[in-house]
Formats: C-alpha cells, sequence, structure tokens
C-alpha cells in the first residue's frame, strides 16, 4: 500500500480523530512550505504540463519519506490515551481512520486494533470485578 502523502481535507470528524489529522497535516503543511514544487502543484490542464512536470524531475525524494515518517508519528502521538473506555474507543476510531486514508498500514492498524481490544476486555473485567465487589460488600451489610 502507497503511503497517503496528502494532508486530511474531509469534513470535521469526531474529535479525537481531527486531532490526529490536524497533528498530521501540520507537519504535511510546514514540510511542503520548505520544499520545492512537484508535478501535484502544476495544473495537469495546461497544456505544457509534461514539460513542466519533467523538468522538475520530481521523484520521491528522502524528503518526502521523511515527512510520511513525521506525519505518521504526529497522527500517532496525537491519538488518545487508551486508559478509560471512551479513551478505547476513541483511539480505535483513529486507528481505522488511519487505515482507511492510508496513514497506518493495514498490518500496523490490526496490531493496534488488537491491543486495543485486550486494553478494552481488561476494563471490561475491572468493571465487572469492582461491581463484584461492591455486591458482595452490600450483601454482608443487609445480613448483618
Amino acid at each position: 500500500m502507497e503511503p497517503n502523502r496528502k494532508p486530511c481535507t474531509h469534513r470535521p470528524l469526531a474529535p479525537a480523530v481531527q486531532r490526529c489529522c490536524d497533528a498530521r497535516n501540520s507537519v504535511i503543511r510546514e514540510a511542503n512550505a520548505n520544499q520545492p514544487p512537484g508535478p501535484d502543484t502544476l495544473d495537469p490542464k495546461d497544456p505544457k504540463f509534461e514539460d513542466k512536470k519533467n523538468h522538475l524531475g520530481y521523484k520521491r525524494s528522502k524528503h518526502d519519506d521523511a515527512t510520511q515518517e513525521k506525519s505518521e508519528t504526529a497522527y500517532r502521538l496525537a491519538m488518545p490515551d487508551p486508559s478509560t473506555r471512551r479513551g478505547v474507543q476513541d483511539y480505535m476510531a483513529c486507528v481505522l481512520h488511519a487505515m482507511t486514508i492510508g496513514v497506518i498500514s493495514h498490518n500496523s492498524g490490526r496490531e493496534l486494533l488488537s491491543c486495543a481490544r485486550i486494553v478494552l476486555t481488561g476494563l471490561r473485567d475491572r468493571h465487572k470485578s469492582s461491581e463484584e465487589k461492591e455486591n458482595a460488600s452490600s450483601h454482608t451489610e443487609n445480613a448483618a
């Protein structure tokens, strides 16, 4: 899968997902401001499009690879902390969105989602055990 190097231009999404996209977009904007124009900045309807494109000699550069890596890192760092049920849900939404737009590979995304499911199960089990303790203590109080 070819990584997505374009910023997110969709309408605003859930706040957690939007925060991730905004972090990634700011890295891409900053990199694009410091990069000479490539063929993606040219108008394909221009009759001299091919000449201009060839003149630029545009090839994917180390700059592009570094930008891709930095933008993915920015996206991941902006992802919510998956330590609460809501946090895990938001985290999973960010991973799914990143997979959909090609920011995170499907293999990495599957691993992240698998980890999130494990955390969610742990949170569910912790919640159940605390409910059981409450029920046991209320039964003890009622018996006394």
